[in-house]
């Protein structure tokens, strides 16, 4: 099996499993909306800002690092070395996490005024080392190229979350303590599984300062992109809150919901890519890594093709989908749909064609990009927001996410050049996003309803764009096409015999 077809494979596997994760969780909202306050939902979201923060500061970027010179290392013995010193750090979390506990009435106080929530802040304190420890374990089955007990872990991790939540939440009526503490017991069982029926052998048992040092070198930059990551995704947010209220954010917050699928199709890209591209660079022998450009070219195109149809579906058909999943009250926020799909394919394509970066370790880089779009996100966010409310919101996003892509392609080509029509790409979303709002403000502005065999025909006519504009070749697709049938196939297969087995 070719390394592409490995690569279509894993993905695929991936994707039935966050989709799978992604239906199972769904369930658990309308229990929740039945057991839990506005307030409440409104103390959970809080501390999980807060996590969230935290891991990305404490993980010193490990994550990134570890898969990264996983595969440098050239024996077993040095890549358990590796993972054992990435685990450490992971516990090394522990400490700052248990000295804050100990103020956890004061946290509770500062938080929500009260300090009947101080179990609940100690319970959150305590997810951040676990949740990072429970990361790293499921983060080893992508490393070996196992992606079916990623799913079961994943998929066994929210079935027992949603159990553990409707018992404590819906059964006992714990409320926010309940939720919190299905979600820590969650985090503690998945970690020991993993753990000890799976990943405990995949050690040396030996920390090595020569690892650790490379590791940090390569890791703690990205600290600083991911902390600006949460400002370009949580800071037009605050700023809909503070000028248009709440109606906003929740008009705003239905295009990405609808975003859902392709952020699935994308998480699963990503899970298989990073393994693939690493393992296939260090062991490329041919010369200037030919076979990894040759690699990199093909994903990207096969990407290309898979998502921006998905997301041009999205966009033109936006309302008619809108009709049929939410009451005409949220139907305005179709208007911000292609900005929101193709903005996540932005960031979701910066693995791809970043991957210079990442393979000659000049994650530097990364420490000022995503910042500094997080800075021009923010800044235009004072303009547009107040003046067009979430036209504006989805406007800054994307042109964010766009000029990141850029740079982060430039600076990828200096250092690994591959052959990517970067330009081309962007040219041709743009005129798809222009086309699908064009559509959209004609039904919700205008009440001018267009027809259905119209929007197919558009459709269809932007499908074969970028074949006509060379973004893509017609050859190129029906090679793409016909290895990921097959693919699907085997994958389909596979699937079928381990059900039938089972």
């Amino acid at each position: 099996m070719t390394e592409i077809s490995k690569f279509i494979k894993n993905t695929l596997i991936y994707g039935i499993g966050k989709g799978i994760r992604k239906f199972i969780g769904f369930f658990l909202f309308p229990f929740y909306t039945r057991a839990l306050t506005p307030s409440d939902y409104g103390i959970l979201d809080t501390l999980a800002v807060g996590i969230f923060i935290m891991t990305i500061v404490l993980s010193v970027g490990m994550d990134s690092a570890k898969g990264r010179f996983f595969y440098v290392a050239k024996t077993e013995i040095e890549k358990g070395k590796v993972l054992f010193t990435g685990l450490v750090f992971r516990l090394l979390s522990i400490i700052p996490s248990v000295i804050l506990s100990l103020f956890s009435s004061q946290i509770s106080i500062a938080l929500f005024d009260t300090d009947q929530y101080s179990w609940v802040v100690f319970l959150s304190l305590m997810l951040v080392p676990l949740q990072s420890l429970g990361s790293d374990q499921e983060h080893l089955f992508r490393y070996f190229f196992d992606p079916w007990k990623y799913n079961f872990v994943t998929i066994l991790r929210i079935v027992i979350r949603v159990s553990l939540g409707i018992y404590l939440v819906l059964v006992l009526k714990e409320g926010v303590w309940g939720a919190q503490l299905s979600t820590f017991i969650t985090s503690v069982s998945i970690f020991f599984l993993s753990f000890f029926k799976f990943n405990r052998k995949r050690y040396y048992y030996q920390f090595s300062w020569y690892w650790a040092k490379k590791m940090l070198r390569y890791g703690y930059p990205l600290i600083f992109a991911g902390l600006g990551s949460w400002v370009c995704v949580y800071s037009d947010r605050l700023f809909l809150l503070h000028y248009h209220g709440t109606e906003s954010v929740g008009l705003y917050g239905i295009g990405g919901k609808l975003a859902m699928t392709l952020q699935i199709l994308a998480m699963a890209v990503n899970m298989s890519w990073g393994p693939h591209l690493m393992n296939k660079y260090e062991s490329d022998t041919s010369k200037n890594k030919i076979e990894t450009k040759k690699l990199v070219s093909s994903v990207w195109r096969l990407f290309l093709i898979v998502s921006v149809t998905m997301a041009s579906f999205l966009s033109i058909f936006g309302f008619d989908i809108m009709k049929i999943l939410v009451p005409p009250v949220y139907y305005a926020g179709v208007i911000v749909l292609p900005f929101i799909l193709f903005s996540k394919i932005f960031d979701q394509s910066v693995q791809v064609v970043g991957g210079g970066i990442e393979l000659k370790m000049k994650t530097k880089h990364f420490a000022w990009i995503v910042p500094s779009m997080a800075v021009l996100n923010a800044s235009m966010n004072f303009y547009f927001i107040p003046h067009y409310g979430i036209l504006g919101a989805a406007f800054t996003t994307i042109v964010a996410s766009l000029a990141q892509i850029i740079i982060v392609f430039n600076i990828s080509q200096s250092y690994f050049k591959v052959n990517i029509r970067i330009i081309r790409v962007v040219l041709y979303i743009g005129l798809v996003i222009i086309v699908s709002i064009l559509i959209n403000f004609s039904e919700i502005r205008y009440d001018y309803s267009i027809s259905t065999w119209l929007k197919a025909l558009i459709f269809i006519v932007l499908t074969f764009t970028p074949f006509i504009v060379g973004v893509v070749s017609f050859k190129t697709l029906r090679k793409q096409l016909h290895l990921s049938k097959k693919t699907v196939n085997k994958v389909t297969t596979n699937i079928i015999k381990k059900l039938t087995n089972k």
